[in-house]
């Protein structure tokens, strides 16, 4: 497999992008795409094998902690809908069970306040630098960009590790999901990358994360509401929990039945 330099450029130009400017109360939008196209530029460092280079080091270490802020608020916007939703389909539950709800729901956005604000100082602070590391980076991948060259040893190691996996369970299956997205990333970048493994890439990444996001929202309910007063909405937030993890075991299982026996990323990389 070969790298594409449009692909490896795509990345760096997005994140460019994102951190021209952040509004004070940045949008789902704004704060999915930061999110996103970090950790699309963190794979194309490891595909360059550039974490050596003292330039891409500085950038990814910024980059990084501006990427986990980011996926704070990010995480609250992805609870709020949820908790939304639950508002919205509670016509037919008790008055408790909307109220529950309701506290629930402004719980997440006062999280999410804090850490838009904390995200936003982090941005301001360090966007001029973040911005002239940037393209110190784009030039040294540039310099260093030579397909030829580039036997995707990260991604075949990423592949292999995936093979590798224990048993699915609970515990470890948005490890899983991170690897999962690990890889995509990688391939994204890469001519000749089989469109059917990366579709069950990116089913198998969706049905885990909406299985994790209510596993995170029963978790902050048991944190916040009454274990007896709003049981009624728990056991709601229980029950999907369990629902969406079913799913999710079934897709990843799947995904690992098809494709990840081979223990070869070649073997099944081209169409």
């Amino acid at each position: 497999m070969q790298l594409v330099l449009g692909q490896v450029r795509k990345p760096i130009r997005e994140l460019s992008k994102s951190l021209r400017d952040l509004p004070g109360n940045p949008p789902r939008r704004a704060v999915h795409n930061l999110r996103t196209r970090s950790r699309r530029l963190e794979a194309v460092a490891a595909l360059l094998l550039l974490h050596d280079n003292q330039t891409a080091r500085q950038l990814l270490k910024s980059i990084k902690a501006i990427r986990k802020t980011a996926g704070d608020v990010r995480d609250m916007d992805v609870l709020e809908a949820k908790v939304r939703f639950l508002i919205r389909s509670s016509s037919n539950q008790p008055i408790s069970s909307l109220s529950s709800f309701e506290r629930l729901l402004a719980h997440l956005q006062a999280i999410r306040a804090e850490s838009a604000r904390e995200l936003v100082q982090s941005f301001s602070a360090d966007r001029k630098n973040l911005r002239r590391s940037l393209k110190s980076f784009s030039k040294c991948v540039e310099e260093e960009f030579t397909p030829q060259g580039m036997d995707a040893r990260q991604a075949h190691a990423v592949f292999e590790e995936l093979c590798r996996w224990p048993r699915l369970c609970a515990q470890n299956l948005h490890a899983f999901r991170i690897k999962i997205k690990e890889l995509r990333y990688m391939l994204q970048l890469m001519e000749c990358a089989n469109q059917a493994l990366l579709n069950a890439l990116d089913r198998a990444k969706t049905r885990i994360g909406a299985w994790h996001d209510w596993e995170q929202l029963h978790r902050i309910a048991l944190e916040v509401l009454h274990p007896r007063r709003d049981r009624a909405a728990i056991a709601v937030i229980a029950h999907t929990e369990t629902t969406e993890l079913k799913s999710a075991m079934h897709t990843a299982q799947s995904l690992r039945t098809r494709y990840l026996r081979t223990s070869n990323l070649l073997e099944i990389a081209e169409p």
